[in-house]
């Protein structure tokens, strides 16, 4: 611990130890902590970068004794940091613009939302895996439910079907998902989507948001009553009950497979061509 980088560096090695970060208190001191935090922060090395901000998170959240949160949250809204995640926002690296959405919810200043707000204006249609990460924080930092779901509708507007299809994530991350209302009209509409990845997850979140409503012994009376009426057998009824690739899966399976630092919608298409053939429809 002889600098405040290194403690930052050392912290992984003590995490949520409370004697750890007592003990570099008193050696460097919250400022110097914090300083070197957002020195690191505008780092271009990720490790660098993983450290400083895992170890402002813990700091400053109340995983330790209230006076070290105290100590170190007065600090932070005069240190630059902010300013340093913002620009992280639009880093080159979708890592680093992952991680730094994630440390604004996670420090919960609600006049951070504003800058989330306008990442997300400016990347909907190039970076279509940040939006429902962006939109969870947003919705976290400034609970406006009305304003929250605008915004999903407007990214179920973008040009590019891959890019419409983040909004079902979003929509599957709010919770609680009203049933009914516009939420099940966007739905509806996003069904007919020319997109064939979406048009399916669309149809089966609405089906799963129906059956959630009901109490629970309605869903199955209501779907014996429908085999009834529509002559649906154990095959159609597989069929039917049939789970299509999710957009969380597709962001799961590309990073999985995919070694660069950075991606277009172009490399999720790419990707989502060498998966199992679709069964027909548009993939733009």
């Amino acid at each position: 611990m002889t600098t405040p980088e290194a403690v930052i560096a050392s912290y992984l090695d003590h995490i949520q130890d409370e004697a750890f970060i007592e003990a570099a208190l008193a050696r460097h001191g919250a400022a110097a902590l914090v300083d070197a935090a957002v020195r690191l922060v505008r780092s271009p090395e990720t490790e660098q970068f993983d450290d400083a901000v895992l170890f402002v998170r813990d700091v400053s959240i109340g995983l330790f004794r209230q006076e070290i949160t105290q100590a170190f949250r007065a600090l932070l809204p005069g240190s630059g940091l902010f300013d340093a995640l913002d620009r992280c926002l639009r880093a080159p690296a979708f890592h680093l613009r992952s991680q730094a959405a994630y440390t604004f919810g996670k420090l919960s200043y609600p006049d951070n939302a504003d800058r989330l707000i306008r990442v997300l204006e400016e990347r909907r249609d190039a970076d279509p895996l940040l939006p429902p990460q962006l939109l969870f924080e947003i919705r976290w930092l400034k609970w406006d439910d009305e304003a929250h779901w605008r915004r999903i509708q407007w990214l179920a507007e973008a040009p590019e079907g891959v890019c419409r299809w983040a909004a079902l994530q979003a929509i599957e991350d709010t919770t609680p998902c009203p049933p009914g209302g516009p939420i099940d009209a966007l739905l509806a509409t996003l069904q007919h989507d020319r997109f064939d990845y979406l048009r399916a997850e669309a149809t089966c979140l609405r089906n799963t948001l129906k059956r959630q409503a009901l109490t629970p012994q309605e869903p199955m009376a209501a779907e014996h009553l429908q085999a009834l009426l529509h002559g649906n057998g154990p095959a159609e009824q597989a069929a039917a009950d049939h789970t299509p690739m999710a957009f969380r899966d597709l962001s799961i399976r590309f990073w999985h497979h995919h070694s660069a630092a950075d991606y277009t919608p172009a490399d999720l298409l790419a990707f989502l061509a060498r998966q199992v053939p679709s069964q027909g429809g548009s993939t733009v």
